[in-house]
């Protein structure tokens, strides 16, 4: 049970910085559109 969790808790952590990575560039490319829009 503890190893089962605590290898759960390695896949977040794992996870956490490709879906952060994966938001910023999302709201990059917003930005950029918007910006690509003004001009």
């Amino acid at each position: 049970m503890n190893r089962k969790l605590s290898k759960q808790l390695s896949v977040i952590s794992y996870q956490l910085p490709v879906i952060s990575y994966q938001l910023s560039v999302k709201e990059l490319n917003f930005v950029l559109c918007s910006f690509q829009n003004l001009v």
